[in-house]
């Protein structure tokens, strides 16, 4: 994207985002959605099937809770063995960000046993991806990477080894 779309899309997002904090009733919020996808342009780069879609998320009750949620304070009470991993073109969960905040609040608690990292070349999904963009998921064959598969398991027998 150029710098102009960005602008917009951040703009949009923005907007959509204080939309959903705000309309608490669904079919309002619905139709409020969809009147700025159309007036913002958005409408043109979506099939109305994503559309619909994406309008359906986020009037879920799991989209309004999760977009204001703060991890943090769980994290720094979580005592259990702990293993957050990012593919590093995630573009829904920034890598970086996202594992340092982890590990700062698992340290902040006193959490001596977990592990962070950020998986090469991987996308949300955990899949291989020349992009990272929500689009490619579908046309990825790809389930899940072997390096995250082996990461995870090799946690997993790391913690449960006699």
């Amino acid at each position: 994207m150029d710098d102009d779309q960005i602008a917009k899309t951040r703009e949009f997002n923005k907007q959509t985002y204080a939309l959903v904090r705000q309309e608490k009733d669904t079919a309002t919020l619905q139709a409020k959605l969809r009147d700025l996808v159309e007036n913002s342009g958005m409408s043109a780069s979506l099939p109305p099937a994503a559309l619909q879609s994406q309008v359906r998320l986020m009037v879920s009750p799991w989209f309004r809770f999760s977009l204001d949620y703060d991890p943090v304070p769980t994290l720094q009470k979580m005592m259990c063995p702990v293993l957050a991993l990012n593919g590093e073109k995630d573009l829904q969960v920034a890598p970086k960000e996202n594992l340092a905040k982890i590990q700062k609040a698992l340290q902040d608690g006193g959490n001596k046993d977990f592990q962070t990292a950020e998986l090469p070349g991987l996308n949300h999904l955990f899949q291989h991806s020349p992009t990272g963009s929500p689009t490619e998921y579908g046309s990825i064959l790809e389930t899940m990477a072997p390096e995250a598969l082996n990461a995870v398991s090799d946690w997993v027998l790391k913690h449960t080894a006699p």
